[in-house]
């Protein structure tokens, strides 16, 4: 049982740095060339962002978290399965979803960015004056937009997609709640399967 504390300490200290958005103290912080850390690093030679390091190793953790709780035959509770839907909820929305084609992220700081830039496109296209906003997404990918109902279109679907995983997240804690223990003990929130 004292192995099973020992990585529950090291999950909830992983998963409190990433809720936080910093890196916990003493671990290492590498950096690009760019000099950003490395979970927004980019990688020079594929051109890919490594947008979430410490997301992985929380998701690593939980895999094998749940795989010792319940070698340990500890059913979790509602409320920890509730928390853990949440997570994933929020790593899902980080990770995003593909809007033709093209990877985007679906945090709220990336929502926030896009009304941004539809505001500013719909002012220029009051004005009538040209709109051109360029910016490279997580995936690495450059995407220029050059008009009011291309801005529209990603933040519609960036939104609809946060919101979809919002609704699935409420449903799947609804659904929890009405499990029995020997279903709790065999729900894993990072399934697939439960977010479709």
């Amino acid at each position: 049982m004292s192995a099973l504390n020992d990585l529950l300490a090291q999950r909830q200290y992983a998963l409190n740095a990433w809720l936080s958005g910093s890196t916990p103290t003493g671990a290492p912080r590498w950096v690009g060339d760019d000099g950003r850390r490395l979970t927004e690093a980019s990688v020079a030679t594929s051109g890919v962002v490594i947008q979430t390091a410490w997301a992985a190793k929380v998701a690593e953790q939980d895999a094998v978290f749940r795989t010792a709780r319940a070698a340990a035959g500890i059913v979790p509770t509602v409320a920890e399965l509730g928390v853990e839907i949440s997570v994933e909820a929020e790593r899902r929305k980080d990770a995003g979803t593909l809007i033709n084609g093209i990877q985007f992220r679906c945090d709220d700081k990336s929502l926030t960015r896009l009304q941004g830039m539809v505001k500013r496109a719909a002012n220029a296209e009051n004005a009538g004056e040209p709109f051109s906003q360029k910016f490279r997404t997580s995936a690495g990918v450059t995407v220029t937009i050059t008009t009011l109902a291309q801005a529209q279109a990603i933040e519609n679907a960036a939104g609809d997609f946060a919101g979809f995983i919002l609704s699935r997240s409420a449903e799947l804690q609804e659904s929890v709640a009405a499990m029995s223990a020997a279903q709790r003990a065999t729900f894993n929130p990072a399934d697939n399967a439960h977010w479709s």
